[in-house]
């Protein structure tokens, strides 16, 4: 335990936890353990949450019927899973109402809830990240990616390739990778004219340079002035992902993960100073001063490390990783955030051993499933391999049923991440 773990001699307080999937249950795991938390809640969880608190029926996109429990239940301190809730304000209503929220301010989850601004954020403060043009109209993209693929603008000459992103929100789905001609017009028209990726999307898109390098999940905690980093991972996005070393099929929300990653000192060092430390001086300076998790999905190219996409919320399923090798109480770790008080020496990790999650995903994921089919009630929890519950729910008559397109995972840790694979593998 930290020291400040020690010295705690308050009482507990009602914590409540937003969000169903897996991320949302290795955080209620892992609070269940601090001496801070004394009730605790999950909104609206799964069907394994109720092993470390009570469920409550209401949405993570509800923001008016959380702030009603938090009011109703005299919330202590409220974690926030899903980006929707924090992208809609979720934490400006409950701080308004006075309660505490572990979470940006909508005016600083403006980084992942817009593309686009988060591309400008990046210029504006020298953050290294990929070259860029955005539309709002569907004919203006189709005139330029007509002139890249013609080479008729200066681009086509040093770009390897376009990726085409929603500025909005698509719960990780909305980003294509377009090959030719041929596919980058229909990428418009999925995303723009067809809205394939739901009706309210496709108002604008951000067309950027393709990048080549291995990626990375680098996450930080951070204060409002102060950032503490967490273990670099990695996560694999392709349905089958175990096909390539990148896998093959459609994007999904993410299928396996590992950590840490293992980067060099002075890479390290670039990335903290050049895109974690400028993006929350930057913030701060521009009046959105960020509290939270800020998520840095990075791309390692022969020019160094740059910023692929920001999110303002912990990643899933790199958390799930990463949060088995945390040491510390992440009790305290909330609170001292949310206070503006957190210190590196607080946020202590395992060493010399690695973590592996591997996604178990409903049949058709992530095109269409079938959700309330009965599964088996499935638990592994051993000190080295656990099962983690995603899209579970429990019926009318008690029986696990799929609630969600990835049902759960397992979650492994051993000496090397190999070896933490192959044991997920073998359960």
């Amino acid at each position: 335990m930290t020291k400040e773990t020690q010295q705690y001699k308050g009482d507990p307080r009602k914590f409540l936890v937003v969000g169903g999937g897996a991320r949302e249950y290795v955080l209620a795991r892992k609070l269940k353990e601090s001496p801070r938390v004394g009730k605790l809640y999950i909104a609206p969880g799964n069907g394994g949450t109720e092993k470390f608190g009570r469920n409550v029926a209401v949405s993570a996109e509800d923001i008016n019927g959380i702030a009603r429990f938090v009011a109703d239940n005299d919330i202590g301190n409220t974690v926030v899973g899903p980006e929707v809730f924090l992208v809609n304000g979720g934490v400006d209503q409950l701080n308004s109402n006075g309660y505490a929220a572990f979470g940006p301010r909508e005016n600083a989850a403006i980084i992942e809830g817009s593309k686009v601004w988060s591309a400008g954020f990046m210029d504006r403060n020298g953050i290294p990240s990929p070259e860029h043009v955005d539309f709002s109209d569907p004919e203006a993209a189709e005139v330029f990616i007509r002139a890249f693929y013609g080479k008729y603008i200066p681009q086509s000459y040093k770009w390897k390739g376009i990726v085409g992103k929603l500025d909005e929100l698509a719960g990780g789905k909305g980003v294509e990778l377009p090959r030719t001609l041929e596919e980058a017009m229909a990428m418009v028209d999925r995303m723009m004219v067809d809205k394939v990726y739901g009706k309210n999307t496709g108002k604008r898109i951000l067309v950027q340079e393709r990048l080549e390098g291995p990626e990375v999940s680098v996450m930080a905690l951070v204060d409002g002035k102060r950032f503490v980093p967490l273990p670099p991972a990695r996560d694999y996005k392709k349905v089958n992902d175990g096909e390539g070393p990148e896998g093959s099929g459609p994007n999904t929300g993410g299928m396996a993960s590992f950590a840490p990653v293992e980067l060099n000192p002075e890479l390290l060092r670039v990335i903290y100073t050049d895109i974690l430390k400028k993006t929350v001086n930057g913030m701060r300076n521009e009046g959105r001063e960020f509290k939270g998790v800020l998520y840095a999905g990075i791309m390692l190219t022969k020019a160094g490390p740059k910023v692929l996409e920001f999110n303002c919320r912990f990643g899933d399923p790199e958390l799930q990783a990463i949060l088995a090798l945390l040491v510390s109480d992440l009790g305290d770790i909330v609170v001292l955030t949310e206070e503006g008080k957190l210190n590196k020496n607080q946020v202590r990790f395992r060493q010399g051993v690695a973590t592996a999650y591997e996604v178990v995903a409903s049949g058709g994921y992530p095109g269409h499933y079938v959700k309330d089919k009965e599964i088996e009630d499935y638990e592994i929890d051993e000190p080295d391999v656990q099962f983690i519950h995603a899209g579970t729910r429990r019926n009318k008559n008690g029986k696990l049923v799929t609630d969600g397109g990835r049902v759960g995972g397992i979650l492994a840790v051993a000496q090397t991440v190999e070896e933490a694979f192959a044991k997920a593998d073998s359960r």
